[in-house]
């Protein structure tokens, strides 16, 4: 009688551990993977005969990367056709009010799980950033947005040396951009002056 009380017990041990497994593979399959994509430009100008790039620096209270150095951009709004050029002309008008008249080529794609800042931070699964290398008018005035508090242009040297409060996928996106044939008509930097919105 106990043998076969053992083995009774034993059977439904099995069979809630099958059941138990079988759901979590379910709630495994119907999860939607939740993307955040984004899209960014890499502005490109010489100076006395060098490459230069233009970057923003992310404001003091910016919940990620706070004061970090990153590319014109944002996040893709859903309904978009062509989503990340679309991204990259309407983010560069609204972070820096400047326009953007060509995209040159599609540079890189940054793909990483969801960098969770605590345990409810839970809104996405993935991260994806596509750069773009663009062209721009000659820069003369930045219309600064309030998510950013300062701008500059970067040689590349400088950008490495940097690399500790660049943004990651920037600065992933222009060790990318080593080696790459940049536009033939670069326009040349002038003073720049700052309005803040």
């Amino acid at each position: 009688m106990p043998m076969k009380s053992s083995i009774i017990s034993l059977k439904r041990k099995i069979e809630n551990a099958n059941t138990r497994r079988m759901v979590c593979m379910s709630n495994h399959k119907n999860h939607k993977l939740r993307v955040l994509e984004v899209g960014r430009a890499i502005i490109v100008g010489q100076h006395l005969g060098r490459s230069e790039y233009f970057l923003i620096q992310r404001a003091q209270d910016a919940k990620r990367h706070p004061r970090f150095w990153e590319c014109v951009g944002g996040t893709c709004k859903p309904g978009m056709g062509s989503k990340y050029s679309q991204t990259i002309v309407c983010e560069t008008m609204e972070e820096i009010g400047i326009p953007i008249t060509r995209i040159v080529r599609e540079v890189c794609t940054v793909e990483r799980d969801w960098e969770k800042l605590g345990q409810d931070d839970t809104e996405f699964d993935r991260y994806i950033a596509k750069f773009f290398l663009v062209e721009v008018p000659k820069i003369e005035v930045v219309k600064l947005s309030a998510e950013h508090s300062g701008h500059a242009w970067f040689e590349m040297p400088a950008i490495k040396v940097l690399k500790p409060i660049v943004r990651p996928s920037t600065y992933a996106a222009f060790h990318e951009l080593t080696g790459i044939a940049l536009p033939s008509e670069i326009p040349q930097l002038v003073p720049v002056r700052t309005d803040h919105r």
